[in-house]
């Protein structure tokens, strides 16, 4: 084992440390503040950019559930695929969209649906 380099208090206390002037202490403090508000507001802004994402992906979901026309039901599908990476890098939207897709399987909305098929109230 080689010897450790380092400082004991006895040394420590013989150093001679520069700090700067009280001056640009002030300065240095009032920029540290100007960068911490700057961080701070993008903090809020990545925040409510997450919650405006949760709203759009809500509404597109609520809307692509709702009784439609086929027509209708691609426009809206439409909206969700091109708009797919923005609204699905949130877990809380993924764990929305899974739901959404267990409920068109139910209402029959993911395949194409025969005519001849018997109802579901005849099964």
């Amino acid at each position: 084992m080689g010897i450790k380099p380092g400082l004991n208090r006895n040394e420590v206390y013989n150093k001679k440390m520069n700090i700067p002037p009280l001056q640009e202490q002030h300065r240095i403090v009032t920029k540290v503040d100007k960068l911490m508000a700057i961080c701070d507001k993008l903090e809020a802004q990545q925040h409510q950019s997450i919650v405006n994402r949760r709203k759009i992906n809500t509404a597109a979901i609520y809307e692509l559930l709702k009784p439609q026309e086929p027509d209708e039901f691609e426009e809206r599908w439409r909206f969700i695929y091109d708009n797919f990476e923005l609204l699905y890098d949130d877990m809380e939207n993924v764990k929305e969209l899974r739901q959404a897709i267990l409920q068109l399987a139910v209402m029959g909305k993911l395949v194409k649906q025969d005519p001849k098929d018997e109802p579901v109230t005849v099964l």
